[in-house]
C-alpha cells in the first residue's frame, strides 16, 4: 500500500474552533456558520477527491469543468451582523501547535515564492510557537461580489462559479455601489489595489450586505498534502513525514484581527485508515446541525459558466518581476539554515 492509500482527508467547518462539522465536499449545499459578528454560507470543494469507503461525497463536481486549473475552492458567502473594517478581516492558516518539524527542507524558499508571485500580502510565521500565515481578505481572495442589503435568510447556490462584480444588473444598486467605490472589474486588480493598507481602511464590510467570495487556486493538492509551486518547487509532504501517526490539519480561517474573533474555520485532517481517528469520524454526513450551523439547499446540478470564469485566475505580481522573485528565491534559500531547517533534502522530499 503506498503511503497516500494509507491516509483519508477529514474536512471540517465551524464558527468556533471546538465546533467541528463534517463538511459535504463537492456538494451544492452551503453550510450556514454563525457568530456574533455575521453569517456565513460556506461551500468547499476538492478536485479528484478520494471519499472514504461508504460515503456518499462525490469525487469531484462541475466547478472543476469551469475552474480547470483549481485544485480547491473555498467559496462563501459573508453577511456582518454588525459593520466590520476592510483591514480587520483577514484569510489565512493557523495552527494550535508548533509545526516547525513537520516543514519540509526548502519550505521558507517556498514561503518567499508564494509571498513574491502568489500572494504578496501574505504575512505571518510558520516557525513560531503559535504558527499562522495570513493576508487581508481584500487583497486574497481571488474572486470578490458586492450584493445587495439583505434580511433573514440568504439563498446561496453551492454550484454558482462567482464572477468578478455586483450581482443583479448593471442599473441595479449593487452595480452602482461598486461603481461608486471605484472598484475595477478585474480581480486581480483589485487584489493589488488593496494591497495598499490605507486604501483597506477606508473599506467597510457594512452590515446586513451581502458579500460573496471564492478563493481557489491549482497550486496544494489536498489529496496527500502536495504543494506545486511556479519555477518548478514541490513537496508532498506525506512522503517527507514517511509513518508519522499524526499529521497537523490545515486550517483555513476567516477572522477579525482587531477583535481576533474567530467568523469561520475549515479545516483538512489526514486521518490514517484504521485509527481511532477514522473510526470515530463520518466524513460523509453533516451530523448535528444547529440553528446555526445547518446545510442549506441549493441547485446541485447548475453550474454558471462564462467565457472568462474559464480563464485561471492568476493574481498580478507584486512591485518588481521574475527577475526579483529569482532573487529572493535564493536569498531565502541561502537563509534556510538559518530559520529552523536541519534536515538535508532526499531526492523523494523534493519532486
Amino acid at each position: 500500500m503506498s503511503t497516500e492509500e494509507k491516509y483519508m482527508l477529514r474536512v471540517t467547518a465551524g464558527a468556533q474552533y471546538s465546533e467541528q462539522q463534517p463538511f459535504p465536499v463537492n456538494k451544492a449545499t452551503p453550510l450556514k456558520l454563525s457568530s456574533e459578528s455575521a453569517d456565513i454560507y460556506l461551500t468547499l470543494r476538492i478536485k479528484d477527491f478520494r471519499p472514504p469507503p461508504d460515503s456518499d461525497i462525490p469525487k469531484t463536481c462541475a466547478y472543476f469543468d469551469v475552474r480547470k486549473g483549481a485544485r480547491y475552492s473555498i467559496g462563501f458567502t459573508l453577511v456582518p451582523k454588525k459593520d466590520l473594517g476592510g483591514d480587520d478581516i483577514t484569510l489565512g492558516n493557523d495552527f494550535d501547535k508548533p509545526i516547525r518539524e513537520y516543514l519540509p527542507p526548502l519550505f521558507g524558499t517556498a514561503l518567499n515564492i508564494v509571498k513574491t508571485m502568489i500572494d504578496p500580502g501574505l504575512d505571518g510565521d510558520p516557525y513560531s510557537d503559535k504558527p499562522y500565515l495570513n493576508g487581508p481578505l481584500l487583497s486574497s481572495v481571488n474572486i470578490m461580489r458586492i450584493g445587495p442589503e439583505v434580511e433573514g435568510e440568504v439563498e446561496v447556490d453551492g454550484a454558482e462559479v462567482l464572477k468578478e462584480g455586483a450581482s443583479g444588473k448593471p442599473d441595479e444598486e449593487p452595480s452602482q455601489k461598486r461603481a461608486e467605490l471605484g472598484l475595477p472589474s478585474a480581480e486581480g486588480k483589485r487584489a493589488k489595489g488593496f494591497l495598499k493598507e490605507d486604501k483597506r481602511k477606508k473599506w467597510t464590510f457594512e452590515k446586513g450586505r451581502r458579500y460573496d467570495f471564492d478563493f481557489f487556486n491549482g497550486y496544494l493538492d489536498f489529496n496527500d498534502f502536495a504543494l506545486k509551486l511556479p519555477m518548478g518547487l514541490s513537496f508532498n509532504l506525506l512522503r517527507i513525514l514517511g509513518d508519522k501517526e499524526e499529521i497537523p490539519p490545515l486550517r483555513y480561517v476567516l477572522r477579525d484581527r482587531k477583535t481576533d474573533q474567530l467568523l469561520f474555520h475549515a479545516t483538512f485532517q489526514l486521518v490514517r485508515k484504521g485509527s481511532k481517528e477514522d473510526k470515530e469520524s463520518k466524513p460523509g454526513a453533516v451530523e448535528n446541525n444547529t440553528e446555526d450551523s445547518k446545510p442549506v439547499k441549493a441547485n446541485e446540478d447548475k453550474a454558471v459558466k462564462s467565457e472568462e470564469d474559464t480563464k485561471e485566475h492568476k493574481p498580478e505580481e507584486a512591485e518588481g518581476d521574475k527577475a526579483k522573485a529569482t532573487e529572493d528565491v535564493k536569498a531565502a534559500a541561502d537563509n534556510d539554515d538559518k530559520i529552523g531547517k536541519t534536515a538535508t533534502p532526499k531526492p523523494d522530499d523534493v519532486d
